[in-house]
C-alpha cells in the first residue's frame, strides 16, 4: 500500500507541475520497514523520495516529523494507504492561493474510502460531486465549506505550522482506529479555519497486503513509548483541568495507555501546562466554551433533552399560542438587514416560523432553526443577520453561554436580539414551570451580550422588554 501511495503522488506532483519531494515517515518494525525500503529503492534513487526512520512508533510523533522535515512552502500530508487522485494537489494550492489573506490552517482534500462503501470501488478519477467519506455522512461537497477538524489528507503552509508550534494540544478525529490524536484544536484557538474543497478527491483503499499482514496488529501501535493517548490526555487538561481529565479518563479510552488517572496526570502536566500558558496568552475564547462546545463538535447541546421535550409539547398543544408573534419584528430586522448589506438571514429560535414567513413576502429569505422543532432542529448555517426574538430568555441558564457562543459562530454581521424581562404570564409549561428561565434587568443582558458581541444600538427598553442589535467582537 505504501508502494502504491508513493507512486500516485509522484503522478500527482508531475500535474501539479510544483517541484516537491516526498517525505516517507517510516515507523513500522523491521521486518515491514525492509519491505518498505525494498518498495521505495527506484524512488528513494532517483532523489523523489527521502525516507526518515522513526523508530518509536508513535502516530503523533510521525506526525509531526512528517512537517518538521518538509523543507517547502506548502506541506501535504495523507497517510500509507491512499491513491492521490486527479487534480488534487493542483485544487489544494490553487484554493490556498485565491485565500492567502485569510486564516486558513488546514484545506482538507474529500476522501472516499474504496474498501469500505461498494460505492466507491472507483479509484484515480476526476470527481465534481465528491463524498467526504462515510464518516462525514456521505455529505456531497459542492462549493468550498468550513468544517470542523476531519483528520486527513490535508495541506498546510509551513509558516501555519511553525506558528502553531507543531502539533501542540491536539484534538481527536474518532473514525474507529482508536486514540489517533491530530492536530485541530489548538489551530482553532489561534484563529486559523480548517476548509473542504470540492475538487481533489484521495481515495483510502485495500486490505493488508499478504506481505505486511501478520503485522497488521502491530500498527494499532498499542506498545508506542510516546503514547498515542497522550495527544488527547493534554487537550482534555488544557480545555478542561484536571477535572476533565479524570471526568473522561473512562470515556476515552485513556486506561489503554495509563495505569491510571493520577498516572496520567503525571505525564501530562509537563506538557499540558506549557501549553496551558501559551494557549492562554492568545486565544480570545474562554477554556470553558472550547471544551462544552468544541470546534468539531457539529451538534452542540444547547438544551436539556427534558426541556426540549417540554417544548416539544407546549408547541404541539393546540390550546397554546406559542412562539407566533415573530413576524411583530421584521420592519426592525429589515431595516438592519439593508443597512449592515446582508445577503442572508437567519431566525434563530423561530417558533411557529412567522418571522421567515413575513420577511419572504419581503423578498428576504430567511432560514429557520429551534431546537425544539424537529422539522427545523438540525444544525443551521452561518447568516449575515441573525435574528433571536422572545428566545434567549427561555434558555436554561447552565446552558446560557454555550448558546451565546453559538449565536456568535452563526453571526456574520449583525445579531438582532429581544428579550423579555419578567416572567411569563400567558402560559407555563407541561410541568407548570415558567418558560421564562433568566428573569434578568436591563444591566444584566447588556453586560451578558458582552460575551463575543458590541452593543450596536439599543432600539427598546422598558420595563418588559429589551431589544438591541450587536456585532461580532
Amino acid at each position: 500500500m505504501l508502494c502504491v501511495t508513493v507512486l500516485s503522488a509522484v503522478e500527482a506532483i508531475k500535474e501539479s507541475g510544483v517541484t516537491a519531494e516526498i517525505v516517507v515517515v517510516e515507523n513500522s518494525d523491521e521486518d515491514v520497514h525492509l519491505a518498505a525500503m525494498d518498495c521505495l529503492a527506484g524512488q528513494i534513487k532517483e532523489g523523489i523520495v527521502r525516507v526518515v526512520r522513526l523508530e518509536n512508533p508513535s502516530i503523533a510523533k510521525a506526525i509531526h516529523l512528517a512537517h518538521e522535515e518538509g523543507k517547502g512552502e506548502y506541506l501535504f500530508y495523507t497517510d500509507a494507504h491512499t491513491l492521490i487522485g486527479h487534480n488534487t494537489i493542483p485544487a489544494l494550492l490553487k484554493f490556498h492561493k485565491e485565500h492567502k489573506d485569510d486564516p486558513i490552517g488546514f484545506v482538507h482534500a474529500p476522501i472516499q474510502w474504496a474498501h469500505r462503501s461498494s460505492a466507491t470501488k472507483r479509484t484515480h478519477l476526476s470527481v465534481s460531486r465528491t463524498p467526504l467519506g462515510e464518516w462525514a455522512g456521505a455529505t456531497p461537497v459542492e462549493k468550498p465549506s468550513m468544517v470542523p477538524w476531519k483528520g486527513m489528507p490535508y495541506m498546510i503552509r509551513k509558516s501555519v505550522w511553525t506558528d502553531i508550534g507543531g502539533l501542540g494540544c491536539c484534538a481527536e478525529h474518532n473514525l474507529g482506529w482508536g486514540v489517533l490524536s491530530y492536530l485541530g484544536m489548538k489551530t482553532w484557538v489561534l484563529g486559523y479555519e480548517n476548509w473542504a474543497i470540492p475538487d481533489g478527491v484521495v481515495y483510502h483503499f485495500g486490505e493488508w497486503p499478504e506481505r505486511v499482514r501478520p503485522h497488521a496488529q502491530y500498527r494499532t501501535y498499542t506498545n508506542s513509548g510516546e503514547k498515542p493517548g497522550l495527544a488527547r490526555a493534554v487537550a482534555l487538561y488544557v480545555f478542561g483541568g484536571e477535572e476533565a481529565l479524570r471526568k473522561h479518563f473512562s470515556n476515552d479510552r485513556l486506561e489503554r495507555f495509563f495505569k491510571n488517572p493520577e498516572a496520567t496526570l503525571e505525564r501530562v502536566k509537563q506538557v499540558a501546562e506549557l501549553e496551558r500558558k501559551e494557549i492562554a496568552a492568545r486565544q480570545v475564547r474562554t477554556f470553558d466554551s472550547l471544551y462544552e462546545n468544541p470546534p468539531w463538535n457539529m451538534t452542540p447541546e444547547l438544551i436539556s433533552p427534558k426541556y426540549r421535550q417540554l417544548n416539544q409539547d407546549l408547541h404541539l398543544n393546540p390550546d397554546v399560542r406559542f412562539g407566533y408573534k415573530g413576524w411583530e419584528q421584521a420592519d426592525l430586522a429589515e431595516e438592519l438587514y439593508r443597512q449592515h448589506g446582508c445577503s442572508s438571514a437567519l431566525d434563530y429560535g423561530a417558533g411557529k416560523q412567522t418571522f421567515s414567513k413575513e420577511m419572504r413576502s419581503r423578498g428576504i429569505e430567511v432560514a429557520d432553526y429551534d431546537p425544539s422543532i424537529p422539522e427545523i432542529s438540525a444544525m443551521p448555517q452561518p447568516a449575515d443577520l441573525v435574528v433571536c426574538t422572545d428566545v434567549l430568555e427561555h434558555v436554561e441558564p447552565e446552558y446560557f453561554a454555550r448558546v451565546m457562543d453559538h449565536l456568535r459562530s452563526l453571526t456574520g454581521k449583525c445579531l438582532m436580539v429581544r428579550v423579555c424581562l419578567v416572567p411569563c404570564t400567558s402560559k407555563t409549561l407541561p410541568d407548570g414551570s415558567d418558560p421564562h428561565r433568566i428573569v434578568k434587568d436591563v444591566g444584566w443582558w447588556l453586560e451578558a451580550f458582552r460575551r463575543g458581541f458590541d452593543v450596536y444600538a439599543i432600539h427598546e427598553s422598558t420595563d418588559m422588554y429589551l431589544t438591541v442589535s450587536l456585532l461580532p467582537n
